[in-house]
């Protein structure tokens, strides 16, 4: 596929974010993570969306979570989501958090 058609489908994939929080939601919710918040963060959530974006998406749980329960919390989302009909080439970001976090600058993480 040519960079231009790449490109283009990227695009459409960042354009349909909110479909794919919405789906990341029902992930939360299937995986028993009812308690955890979502917040979509960076320049999606602001309107500046261009090739180079991706969707960040901050999943914030109830408590701290170690380096290793987020990166397995992140790969059994994205299991789900998979499951949900969300391709894996979106460009989700998704950055697990627990509280003391919140109100804080957004540093990445895994």
């Amino acid at each position: 596929m040519s960079g231009s058609r790449l490109g283009a489908r990227r695009l459409r994939l960042l354009a349909r974010w909110r479909d794919w929080v919405t789906l990341l939601e029902k992930a939360l919710d299937e995986l028993g993570l009812k308690n955890a918040r979502v917040y979509v963060v960076g320049g999606v959530a602001e309107g500046r969306i261009t090739v180079a974006s991706d969707i960040d998406v901050v999943v914030e749980l109830p408590q701290e979570p170690s380096f290793d329960e987020a990166v397995e919390l992140r790969t059994r989302i994205w299991e789900k989501l998979e499951q949900l009909g969300v391709p894996l080439e979106t460009p989700l970001e998704i950055h697990v958090r627990g509280p003391q976090h919140r109100g804080k600058a957004f540093e990445q993480n895994p």
